[in-house]
């Protein structure tokens, strides 16, 4: 079998979905929208790509650096997801990089972590 994800991207300027093989970008002007418009997007790919919460294997969600309230409305809708329809979760950092499998209980943002940043003295 397949495997059939769900992946949603709210740290960058706009809203990711991907749904089997189907990928919808939406941008979002107004950050303070995110939330409201996601669900559509997940509604929509779902849809075209002809599948169903029980389809699903596996959910995948960046959890940043980025947009914290971004990186808080997907953690947050994907812990929702987890709740009604339970799948492991793969927590991904911006670039694309794996950084854990969890469920969604245990998922958090990435903005909890602290970065040391070295900025070089100037003269």
């Amino acid at each position: 079998m397949k495997d059939k994800l769900l992946f949603m991207n709210t740290v960058d300027s706009g809203i990711t979905v991907r749904a089997g093989d189907v990928t919808i970008h939406k941008p979002t002007p107004d950050i303070k929208q995110k939330d409201k418009l996601v669900n559509t997007v997940v509604k929509d790919a779902m849809q075209q790509a002809k599948l169903s919460f029980a389809d699903i294997t596996h959910y995948e969600v960046v959890v940043g650096p980025g947009s914290w309230t971004g990186a808080r409305v997907g953690v947050a809708i994907i812990k929702a997801y987890c709740l009604a329809h339970p799948k492991p979760v793969h927590a991904l950092h911006a670039d694309g990089t794996l950084l854990m499998i969890t469920t969604g209980a245990e998922l958090e943002p990435l903005y909890d972590r602290e970065y040391v940043i070295d900025i070089p003295n100037k003269p």
